[in-house]
Order: structure tokens, then sequence, then C-alpha cells
């Protein structure tokens, strides 16, 4: 799945489990350099819930966002979450 986040192209790839990531602690990772974001739909034989997943990437989706408006001094785990947090929040307003 490809998504565009201000102009630039980022590819979402769901992979096995954290073993594809750069941290094997990660669930999630975004690559700034090669534009890809994956996201781990379980680990060590446990699968993540469907919105544990779309949360995973909601967090990833804010670090990408945040990393393409140039604010990279403010891209970190606390903002990211905040910023994902904030899409949960207004994509549940109906």
């Amino acid at each position: 799945m490809k998504i565009k986040i201000l102009g630039s192209i980022y590819t979402i790839k769901y992979v096995k489990d954290h073993t594809s990531m750069s941290c094997i602690e990660n669930s999630g990772e975004c690559d700034f350099s090669s534009k890809i974001i994956k996201i781990a739909k379980g680990n060590e034989g446990e699968i993540y819930s469907d919105k544990w997943q779309e949360e995973t990437l909601h967090h990833e989706l804010a670090h990408a966002f945040i990393y393409e408006t140039g604010n990279s001094d403010l891209n970190d785990e606390r903002h990211a979450e905040l910023l994902g947090k904030f899409y949960d929040f207004v994509s549940s307003i109906k």
C-alpha cells in the first residue's frame, strides 16, 4: 500500500514479525530515506489485533508527517504518539 504525505510517497509494508525491523523491539518503524513504513503483524507466535496494527500504523504515519514538515527536532516518540492518538480521536468523531 502507498500513501502520499506532503508530496512524498511512502510504502506501507505489513511484515510477519519484529525480526524484519532494524530494532527487533519495535512493532513498527518508519525509514525516512527509503520512505518505507513497516508494521509487524505479530511476534513470537502472537498475532496482533487489527486495532493494535492500526494504532501502530498511525504512530508511524505521525513520524513520517513530522519528518516531512521539516520538524525533525520534534520527531520523538512522545510527539508521534500524541499525533497518532489525535488521528484516532478525529476519526472517531461522527
